[in-house]
């Protein structure tokens, strides 16, 4: 009953601001839902979509950028029907993109969601991915 009385006190003699302040301390903060491992793939499909269409690459690069396109669609499929793809095909189109993003296909505002895509996509498949260091001259 003491609480009760105290706690009414608090919030009466509080500006309105903080009112909520005090029994937010109270609670445990929620972690941040992670995206399923199909709205990664689904998003990656999409975004290497976009930027495909602005590459500016050669015949060989156009078939792995093809190549990518039709593994994320079956990592889809598979990820819809059976709950898990295969780890092999997206981590090497994964290095696929990446050696194509080193190389300077990509547009700036391309690259960098394909980036983030790629670390996101790579760590919900579960395997580790080698990051490509600059060669030393």
């Amino acid at each position: 009953m003491r609480t009760a009385f105290l706690a009414a006190l608090i919030l009466v003699c509080l500006p309105a601001g903080q009112q909520t302040s005090v029994w937010a301390q109270d609670r445990p903060v929620k972690a941040k839902k992670r995206k399923s491992r199909l709205q990664l793939l689904k998003q990656m499909q999409v975004d290497l979509d976009m930027a495909a269409a602005h590459a500016k690459t050669d015949a060989k690069g156009r078939k792995k950028l093809d190549k990518c396109h039709e593994v994320l669609i079956d990592a889809i499929a598979q990820q819809q029907r059976y709950k898990s793809v295969n780890a092999g095909k997206v981590n090497h189109c994964l290095e696929d993109v990446d050696k194509l993003d080193e190389a300077g296909v990509f547009d700036a505002s391309d690259r960098e969601k394909l980036r983030q895509d790629m670390e996101a996509v790579g760590e919900s498949v579960g395997k580790t991915r080698w990051l490509h260091l600059p060669k030393p001259l």
